[in-house]
């Protein structure tokens, strides 16, 4: 297994059949995008985190060998193993990624210009290949603990023809009014 750019000169290099996962795009999923802050509990306290970036990794996945059955071979059982897990299970992450969603799995397709691109960029060495899309999230930025509660709060405001000032102070939710 490789992820190398499946171009010529990496293909001329191989010496076994090999199944290349060749990353070729990593795009923000606006459809399934959050904002925000969420207040959750960290060791007993409240702590405000910024939501997870949901992101979609796009790969080219291609058979390479001298024998062209066993690319097929490849490739069949890549494509079987994509359409039977629709989820790629959290048992496969390493340590850094604990606490976070299992990855979606699915089948992809692009346009034919964007496909010819992505070849052409690949110095247009044709191959079968499966497009597949990984959906995932990024966790958010490092949880800010969050402040001391409110206690009151103090509102004046002043009238600009007269310059009289007025203000109210609300402590426990009860409201005293000066001025």
């Amino acid at each position: 297994m490789a992820f190398d750019p499946p171009d010529r000169e990496w293909g001329g290099s191989l010496n076994r059949p090999t199944l290349n996962l060749f990353l070729w795009s990593i795009n923000r999923n606006t459809e399934r995008d959050l904002a925000g802050q969420r207040a959750t509990q960290l060791d007993g306290r409240t702590v405000y985190a910024t939501a997870p970036v949901p992101i979609e990794l796009r790969y080219l996945v291609t058979a390479w060998s001298a024998d062209h059955e066993d690319e097929k071979q490849l490739l069949g059982s890549t494509l079987a193993a994509v359409v039977s897990h629709r989820t790629i299970s959290t048992d496969h992450y390493p340590q850094e990624l604990d606490g976070l969603p299992a990855a979606e799995l699915a089948l992809s397709g692009t346009g034919a210009e964007q496909q010819a691109d992505l070849w052409n960029a690949l110095d247009g060495q044709l191959k079968p290949g499966i497009q597949v899309t990984i959906r995932t999230v990024l966790p958010g930025e490092a949880p800010i603990p969050a402040g001391a509660p409110v206690e009151s709060l103090d509102t004046r405001v002043t009238d600009p023809a007269t310059s009289r000032a007025a203000g109210s102070r609300r402590v426990a939710g009860i409201a005293r009014f000066e001025g």
